[in-house]
C-alpha cells in the first residue's frame, strides 16, 4: 500500500491518535512541575533561585523521559 493510501485509513488514524496521546501524556509528565513551580514563583512561595533550580531538574530530565522528539512525526 502506498504510503499516501495508508495514511488514509482508520488503522492509520487511530495509531496516530495513540502515538499523538502518548507523546501529550510523556509532556505532561516533563512539564507539568515546571508549571507547578511557576505557579509557586508567581505567588512568591519561591524564589528566582528555586524556580531555576526546578528549571534545571527538568531539563535534566527531558532526554530520559521523553520519546525521541528529533524523530519527524508527519
Amino acid at each position: 500500500m502506498s504510503q499516501k493510501r495508508w495514511r488514509d485509513t482508520l488503522k492509520w488514524a487511530w495509531e496516530q491518535a495513540l502515538i499523538d496521546a502518548y507523546y501529550d501524556y510523556r509532556w505532561h509528565q516533563v512539564l507539568d512541575p515546571l508549571a507547578a513551580a511557576v505557579r509557586r514563583w508567581e505567588a512568591d512561595e519561591l524564589d528566582h533561585v528555586e524556580l531555576a533550580r526546578a528549571a534545571m531538574r527538568i531539563h535534566k530530565g527531558v532526554s530520559h523521559r521523553l520519546p525521541h522528539t528529533h524523530q519527524a512525526k508527519d
